[in-house]
């Protein structure tokens, strides 16, 4: 015999047809409910406001977290936080920041990141060199560097909208600050 039994969630009256007769809710929709309530699922979209840029975005995250609506907008507060800003100077002028550099470097990985680059920036010069390069001009050039400069491509060997050549015409010489902040651009 088949026991009536009353539903958890909407309390209509219902026959457990269960060989142990454990069932406790009427349908399969008020099992969802109940585990929707145990998980606390949230709906799939909750359409939100970016918090930079106060454009409507879809978030679809499983939590429903998120602020912003793409990573450049995330990006703009990590930048602009002031603590976040703080930290870093604080990173920076502590020596933590080239102690890390340094411990990193000293391990096999970093080792073998490092040989790579230099292997690559090698390769890249190589390539660059034309036949018609003056290699003799190109080796003075280096050697007449004053301490404190660097010998700087002015078009950048691996630009971002142009690469130049390893040629006498084509070197510089900078201020390692200079140097450095200059980058890749051409300038």
């Amino acid at each position: 015999m088949q026991p009536i039994k009353n539903c958890k969630i909407c309390n209509k009256k219902f026959k457990d047809n269960t060989f142990n007769h454990i069932k406790i809710y009427c349908s399969k929709k008020c099992k969802k409910i109940r585990n929707l309530k145990a998980k606390r699922v949230y709906p799939d979209i909750i359409q939100k406001n970016c918090k930079i840029c106060n454009n409507k975005f879809n978030d679809t995250t499983y939590k429903k977290h998120r602020l912003y609506c793409s990573p450049k907008c995330r990006n703009v507060f990590k930048m602009n936080n002031p603590a976040r800003k703080l930290f870093n100077e604080r990173y920076i002028k502590s020596g933590r920041k080239s102690l890390i550099n340094k411990k990193y470097s000293a391990t096999e990985k970093g080792k073998r990141n490092k040989n790579h680059n230099t292997a690559m920036r090698h390769a890249r010069k190589l390539r660059a060199i034309p036949l018609w390069a003056n290699i003799e001009k190109i080796k003075e050039i280096y050697k007449n560097r004053k301490k404190g400069y660097h010998v700087d491509h002015i078009i950048p060997l691996k630009g971002v909208n142009v690469c130049g050549l390893h040629v006498e015409n084509n070197l510089q010489y900078l201020t390692a600050k200079e140097n450095i902040l200059k980058s890749n651009n051409h300038a």
